[in-house]
């Protein structure tokens, strides 16, 4: 699970990390010989431009600190100055600004960080609750869930001068903790000091941009007003201008002023939209805002699963009976595609659905049924709606356009469900989130940030051609494992699976984190393992094997073991065997 994008790819605009709110305004504004004085002033001052852009000594020490009165970042409050960021006794609301003080507030913090040297520098958040940090554009830590006092830590190699930084820190209830320190050549561990750290260039501090939430909508609204703004806290905002930077073109009214008019937004297809602001010392700041149009609703869909963070949940739907033989194949000529979007902070991902024959294939054995199914694992508390778009049409399942074929069935179905925070006691990757790589060495975990050593047994390949299994060439019994299954422990059919759970449960109590397998082997070492109806079929799925594949792979990351998923190897791909035979079409 290296990518952050929990089974659907995220439309939601993310906060640039090289970008900081306090970037100076630097472009030439045209070319005329230097006096003989300021070639002087120049020379004696290469030294210093070679190792990294200085704020001037007239800037404040410091960082800019923006206060929010709501955890997502959107209700700016105050403005400030922090010296240091070593928060410890914060009542309902930080100390001295004009939040309201009900306990959820969230901050962003945004300047320059002075390197004394070059090296490898550790940097040291200690938070309750989320907390992520960017340093120099790269993401050090990411721990944005709720949770008791937590210290996350994130290594960074860096040139020695003044690099961007960004921290931000939300509160949902509870005490507050947020402090920022670090460690690198020479340097012990200590909280990072104001002398290393600046607010803005040049005596000027740069204009903060808010672009507004991002805005879901439904036909027959094809239009919205983003409404913007720009804050300033040594001078005055004295310009705006919006552009779109994403999503097919659409008419854009009021692009120099702060609230946006767009129309004409396409259906299923998000839409990014730019605020830039500048001050009256000519720097600026960038804000994006994405927008959305969705099917007019309707109530459908029965939700299950665990409703927290990191947790799977599966949304059901009821269409027209069809099979896995079914003429109209159900893979390739219909595509379930859901839109899962927080109506808290504006996240949006679309995920992908799949045919579920009766719902209950796994026990059943089912290759026939009327239920749809997706599985969405929520990055984030807060209310989600969901809303599926199901469409009809030859090879509709391979088009990346949205609209492609025509609505059958559920199409518009929609529904809500309420999210709780991540639980940091849940098992395995329950508690910690996904694993997203972040620029440095390893794999962190996107709940608490700790970083991941992989160490697992790669072996056997082909740990799916398991007896118990439907439709599966018998390789694996795994007997010796029986003992190992544990009373509330998964199976399926009665009694079967216990000896792969077994195994497992065998794996991870020595300690092993990852296990190492193939869904497709035909033609190969094995030739034991696919995820068809048969061995030479490649273009319809065997539902009810899968949905047993999915009992074990949900068991292993309840245990921490890492899905180390292998597709196939080249030499699957050889021969009739492959898919393709070798090329690039539909069956790949």
């Amino acid at each position: 699970m290296p990518d952050s994008r929990p089974r659907g790819a995220a439309l939601h605009a993310t906060p640039a990390g090289c970008a900081p709110a306090s970037a100076p305004a630097c472009a030439p504004r045209g070319r005329r010989r230097a006096p003989p004085r300021l070639l002087a002033v120049l020379a004696l001052l290469l030294p210093c431009l070679l190792t990294g852009l200085a704020p001037a000594a007239a800037a404040q020490s410091g960082l800019l600190g923006e206060y929010f009165d709501d955890i997502g970042l959107t209700a700016l409050a105050d403005t400030r100055i922090d010296p240091v960021i070593d928060f410890t006794g914060w009542g309902a609301a930080p100390t001295g600004t004009a939040v309201t003080p009900d306990g959820n507030h969230s901050e962003r913090w945004t300047g320059w960080v002075q390197v004394p040297s070059a090296g490898t520098w550790t940097f040291v958040t200690n938070s309750n609750d989320g907390v992520r940090l960017w340093v120099d554009g790269q993401l050090v830590v990411s721990n944005w869930t709720q949770h008791a006092a937590t210290i996350n830590t994130g290594a960074v190699s860096l040139t020695a001068g003044w690099k961007p930084i960004r921290l931000e820190h939300y509160q949902q209830g509870g005490n507050v903790v947020i402090q920022l320190s670090w460690s690198g050549p020479g340097v012990p561990q200590q909280i990072i000091p104001s002398t290393n750290l600046s607010a803005g260039f040049g005596g000027n501090q740069a204009p903060v941009a808010d672009a507004g939430p991002d805005q879901v909508l439904f036909l027959p609204t094809t239009s919205a007003a983003l409404d913007g703004s720009g804050s300033d806290v040594d001078g005055s905002i004295t310009g705006y201008q919006w552009s779109q930077v994403s999503g097919p073109p659409v008419a854009l009214s009021g692009a120099s002023g702060a609230t946006l008019t767009v129309s004409g937004l396409p259906l299923l297809q998000p839409c990014v939209f730019e605020l830039t602001v500048t001050d009256n010392s000519g720097a600026s700041h960038s804000d994006q805002a994405t927008v959305m149009v969705l099917e007019a609703g309707v109530p459908g869909g029965t939700v299950s699963g665990t409703t927290r963070v990191w947790h799977k949940l599966t949304v059901s739907f009821t269409g027209a009976s069809t099979s896995e033989g079914a003429a109209t194949n159900p893979f390739r000529d219909r595509r379930l595609n859901v839109v899962f979007a927080n109506l808290d902070t504006g996240a949006l991902f679309v995920v992908p659905g799949f045919y579920a024959a009766n719902g209950d294939a796994a026990e059943s054995s089912a290759a026939s049924g009327n239920v749809w199914q997706v599985r969405f694992s929520p990055p984030e508390p807060g209310l989600w709606l969901y809303q599926a778009s199901f469409r009809g049409g030859s090879d509709v399942a391979i088009s990346l356009d949205p609209l492609a074929g025509t609505p059958v069935s559920f199409d518009g179905a929609s529904g809500l469900v309420d999210v709780l925070p991540a639980d940091p006691e849940a098992p395995g990757f329950l508690g910690e989130g996904l694993l997203q790589y972040d620029g440095t060495h390893f794999l962190r975990f996107a709940g608490s940030g700790r970083p991941y050593l992989k160490g697992g047994a790669n072996s056997p390949e082909n740990l799916l051609a398991y007896n118990d299994f439907d439709q599966t060439t018998p390789s694996h019994g795994y007997a010796p494992h029986l003992g190992d299954w544990n009373p509330g422990d998964p199976q399926w059919k009665g009694t079967r699976g216990r000896e792969l759970i077994g195994a497992l449960n065998y794996l991870a109590g020595k300690g092993m984190n990852a296990v190492y397998f193939l869904t497709f082997n035909v033609a190969g070492d094995g030739d034991d393992v696919w995820p068809w109806t048969a061995k030479n079929e490649r273009y319809r799925f065997d539902v009810s094997k899968l949905a047993q594949w999915e009992i074990v792979f949900e068991h292993m990351t309840r245990l921490g073991l890492m899905l180390h998923v292998v597709t196939q190897e080249t030499e699957n791909d050889n021969g009739n065997a492959g898919l393709d035979l070798g090329g690039l079409g539909v069956q790949r």
